[in-house]
């Protein structure tokens, strides 16, 4: 099925974002998942994005309050839940063949 899936479980995160394994809770890896395009995702050959609003942040589902999301990018800030950012406003635009 396809749809919208947390960036970090994009095909490319590693390009992006290092997962810190040890210290995901466990139970809670499940979270992390790393997803294909075409099968499961659909990018809209959007760039990642680490300002989405589907973005978890740095110590997302810790077990040890360190992070389980470490940006590669210097200066990058994840895990905003306050307002869609303007690539997922594009993306939604695009998935759903919408002007609004």
């Amino acid at each position: 099925m396809w749809g919208f899936y947390h960036e970090q479980s994009r095909p490319d995160r590693d390009l992006y974002i290092t997962v810190n394994h040890n210290n995901i809770e466990i139970g809670k890896e499940h979270n992390f998942n790393k997803y294909t395009w075409g099968s499961t995702v659909l990018d809209q050959k959007s760039p990642y994005d680490f300002g989405s609003i589907m973005h978890y942040g740095p110590t997302s589902f810790s077990a040890n309050g360190l992070p389980t999301i470490t940006p590669k990018q210097a200066g990058a800030t994840i895990g905003q839940r306050d307002k869609l950012s303007a690539t997922d406003i594009n993306e939604i635009r695009q998935f759903y063949s919408c002007t609004i």
